[in-house]
C-alpha cells in the first residue's frame, strides 16, 4: 500500500522497528505484541477515509485483526490523507468513536527560537538514572489514564526508544536546568528523515522558553550529524505545541483523521 502521508511514513520506522505490520488490500495492521495496551502500536491505517457501509466493515476488521484472542479495550482506526464526509463519520460517532485530527509539520532547516533558554544544558540520556528520570517526566502527562498504570507502560515504551538508540537510529535528549531534568524528548531517523516523539516539558518549568530549546538543540543534532534532509513531527491543532515548533522553523504540511474508542469509566459503552 503506497502511503502519502509524511507522519505515517515515519510512523511506520517506529511500527516496523518495533512492532509488527501486514498489509492488506487496503489497509495495514498493526501490531505490538508485547504491549497490546499501546494504543497507537495496535491499529489499522486505511488507504483512504470512510465511506459509507464502512462503519460495519471497518470494525470487523478492527475485531477480526487485533481483538480475536483478547478482550477489546480499544478501537483506533486512522488512514491515509484526505477529509472524511460528515455524514459517515456521524456514523462512527454514533457507534460511539471520536473522531481525531492530526497536524504534520516538518522542516528542512531551522533557526534559533525567538525566546531561547540559555540556561538549559541540552544532551542524550545515557545512565540508566537520566532514562528513568525522563520515564516519570513523562508520566506526569497521565491524563485520563490511571496514573500507576500509565507510568508502568511508560516505562516499556522507553524501554523500546532505548533499544532503538543501542541500535544507533536516534536518541533521547534531556534539558537539564540546574541538574533537573526539564524536559525532554525523542528524535528517530531513516530513509533520510527524522521524527520526533514526546516532547514533553515538566509543567513546573513551562513557558520558560526550554521547549523550543529543547527541539531546536535536537534539530542541529540530526542535520548536521545524522545527514537527516526532513525533520518531521506531529501535533493536536487544539495545542500550544504547534506555535513552539512552528517558531523554530517546523510548518505544517498535512492533517490525518482517525476514530478512537476506549473502554474507560464513564466513556461510551463497546461500539458492538
Amino acid at each position: 500500500m503506497n502511503i502519502r502521508s509524511l507522519g505515517i511514513r515515519t510512523d511506520l520506522l517506529f511500527h516496523r522497528a518495533l512492532g509488527e505490520v501486514t498489509e492488506r488490500d487496503d489497509y495495514l495492521s498493526i501490531r505490538f505484541p508485547r504491549n497490546p495496551d499501546y494504543h497507537w502500536g495496535n491499529y489499522l491505517i486505511f488507504a483512504a477515509p470512510p465511506t459509507p457501509g464502512d462503519e460495519e466493515r471497518w470494525l470487523e476488521i478492527f475485531r477480526r485483526e487485533l481483538a480475536a484472542n483478547r478482550p477489546l479495550n480499544h478501537l483506533l482506526l486512522a488512514w491515509d490523507l484526505g477529509a472524511a464526509d460528515p455524514a459517515v463519520m456521524a456514523r462512527f460517532a454514533a457507534r460511539g468513536l471520536d473522531p481525531g485530527r492530526t497536524l504534520t509539520l516538518s522542516a528542512t532547516a531551522v533557526r534559533e527560537p525567538p525566546r531561547p533558554n540559555g540556561e538549559v544544558a541540552v544532551r542524550p540520556l545515557a545512565a540508566d538514572a537520566e532514562w528513568e528520570e525522563a520515564v516519570r517526566l513523562h508520566a506526569l502527562e497521565h491524563g485520563e489514564y490511571d496514573a500507576a498504570g500509565y507510568l508502568e507502560f511508560t516505562g516499556g515504551r522507553f524501554a523500546d526508544y532505548r533499544s532503538l538508540v543501542r541500535a544507533g537510529r536516534g536518541a533521547w535528549f534531556g534539558a537539564y536546568l540546574g541538574g533537573r531534568l526539564a524536559g525532554s524528548l525523542g528524535l528517530f531517523h531513516g530513509d533520510g528523515l527524522a521524527r520526533y516523539q514526546n516532547v514533553t516539558t515538566h509543567p513546573e518549568l513551562r513557558r520558560r522558553g526550554i521547549c523550543g530549546t529543547l527541539v531546536h538543540a535536537a534539530a542541529r543534532v540530526a542535520l548536521d550529524a545524522w545527514g537527516v534532509k526532513t525533520l518531521v513531527m506531529e501535533a493536536d491543532p487544539d495545542e500550544e505545541a504547534q506555535r513552539i515548533y512552528e517558531s523554530v522553523g517546523f510548518a505544517v504540511v498535512e492533517e490525518t483523521g482517525s476514530l478512537y474508542w476506549w473502554s474507560r469509566p464513564g466513556g461510551p459503552p463497546s461500539p458492538w
